[in-house]
């Protein structure tokens, strides 16, 4: 429902709704309760789903509180230990059914809403070491090993698709835990990163499918990039794992390796026109326009979440508290900076660490992008505004010709006006994605300027250079 506290029609009507359920006392919430944590089937799915919208409209906390005192909520996320093996069996070729998959993406949705509360993310961090062990994560299939993983049946979504329905809404849970705030926040980076350490071999695959050249890169694998670089960046490298090193020096090889890929802005329209490819290969139904943009948006968080990946390698590194893990992750090389855009992509591909001067062509070219997506923006917007003055010509950018043709211009208008709504949400997102990346490489060349410092010569050279 995503419901607010606002005074409007939707929420009084959740209110009043909220004070009928809760007239039947505690009695009902057993009922609930019990039927999602030990229903069948569709009871269960239907208990998870209530409990997800009474959740959201309970502000005074009563079902989470009936939840965490009675240990429903531990009961469901330590289940998932009891469900592992028949999770691993939906990512068979040929599964017997698809309700555990739909039961586990029910049971996903409601513990999302869990961690937007302060009581329920806070038992949401002490219960992440159980997360840990279940194996259905490691389950990752090859593309290399199967071609047919990456292939729809008739009926049947592909072994990577049921892969990714299992695998990112626990991520996206993790990251949900981590942008929580509160006292529980150092504990809760701690345990995550025990949680990636744990499955490291996984989450380097996942990395290092990326580098590989003969792999297709599409949409779903960029979300799949998107989660897990952000995972890594955020919960960052923790404290008291030494004998993790050789894990997590690995990782971090890896997400250094896909900065020349992902951080370099003359890359991204080779991957942008590469998704739309495979989209459109598969036969999926691709807006060109629209689909292009959120391509880009993708791509932009991923560059977005390597940069602040190095941040904080970088600020560990130069903390009194640093790990024997962090290193100098960046090379003190200026000269991809100075040959200007005509810079060559042999030097992008090296498997040297990233460099500084592959920054600041970054930066030089994204804000550079800032201004032109601030322009673009702005056209959009007047564009919708006297969107009843737009005339056919110009309405075929933002519809689709082969079905609209037949349509009255006032309902062309419409369809119009609302592709350009989501294009100018999705370009609004690229500006202030622009935005942070810029932030993120003027923090990371100022970063890597600081380490200099001991060289008294050094440091006003490159000042001079990059000037």
């Amino acid at each position: 429902f995503g419901l607010w506290r606002g005074e409007n029609k939707m929420s009084r009507f959740a209110s009043r709704n909220l004070c009928v359920i809760q007239g039947y006392g505690e009695p009902f919430m057993e009922v609930v309760c019990r039927d999602a944590c030990s229903g069948q089937g569709v009871a269960k799915m239907l208990a998870l789903s209530l409990l997800d919208v009474l959740v959201s409209i309970d502000w005074e906390g009563k079902w989470m509180s009936h939840l965490l005192t009675k240990g429903y909520l531990e009961t469901m996320v330590t289940s998932l230990q009891w469900e592992d093996k028949t999770l691993q069996a939906v990512l068979h070729p040929k599964p017997e059914n698809l309700r555990p998959l739909f039961l586990y993406e029910s049971k996903m949705s409601f513990f999302n809403r869990v961690a937007l509360t302060p009581q329920g993310c806070q038992k949401l961090v002490s219960l992440i070491p159980s997360l840990s062990e279940c194996r259905f994560i490691d389950a990752r299939p090859s593309s290399h090993a199967s071609v047919t993983a990456w292939k729809q049946s008739d009926f049947f979504p592909s072994v990577v698709t049921r892969y990714h329905q299992l695998v990112l809404p626990l991520l996206r849970l993790l990251l949900c835990v981590l942008n929580s705030h509160g006292s529980h926040q150092v504990e809760a980076r701690s345990k995550v990163s025990g949680f990636v350490l744990a499955h490291s071999d996984v989450f380097s695959a996942m990395l290092k499918s990326h580098l590989h050249p003969d792999n297709t890169i599409a949409m779903a694998t960029l979300q799949e990039l998107e989660t897990v670089t952000a995972l890594i960046g955020q919960c960052g490298i923790g404290k008291g794992l030494e004998s993790e090193v050789p894990l997590a020096t690995a990782l971090q090889r890896h997400m250094l390796a896909l900065f020349p890929v992902y951080c370099c802005h003359g890359n991204w329209d080779g991957l942008v026109q590469e998704v739309t490819k495979v989209a459109e290969r598969e036969g999926e139904k691709v807006e060109r326009l629209l689909a292009t943009e959120k391509t880009l948006v993708l791509i932009q968080k991923i560059c977005a979440n390597l940069l602040a990946y190095c941040v904080a390698a970088m600020l560990t590194q130069s903390s009194e508290f640093a790990s024997p893990i962090c290193q100098i992750i960046l090379t003190l090389d200026l000269s991809l900076a100075l040959q200007g855009p005509g810079y060559s992509r042999e030097v992008l591909s090296s498997s040297l660490p990233p460099s500084m001067g592959l920054l600041v062509v970054h930066l030089r070219e994204c804000v550079e992008s800032l201004g032109k997506g601030v322009s673009s923006l702005s056209l959009l917007k007047k564009k919708l505004e006297n969107i009843t003055s737009i005339n056919s010509e110009e309405l075929k950018q933002f519809t689709d010709t082969s079905t609209m043709e037949a349509l009255p211009l006032a309902q062309q208008q419409a369809i119009a006006g609302k592709r350009l709504r989501e294009l100018i949400r999705v370009k609004w997102q690229q500006t202030s994605l622009y935005h942070c990346i810029s932030l993120s490489l003027t923090h990371s060349c100022s970063l890597a300027l600081s380490s200099l410092y001991p060289h008294p010569f050094s440091l006003p050279y490159i000042s001079y250079t990059c000037t």
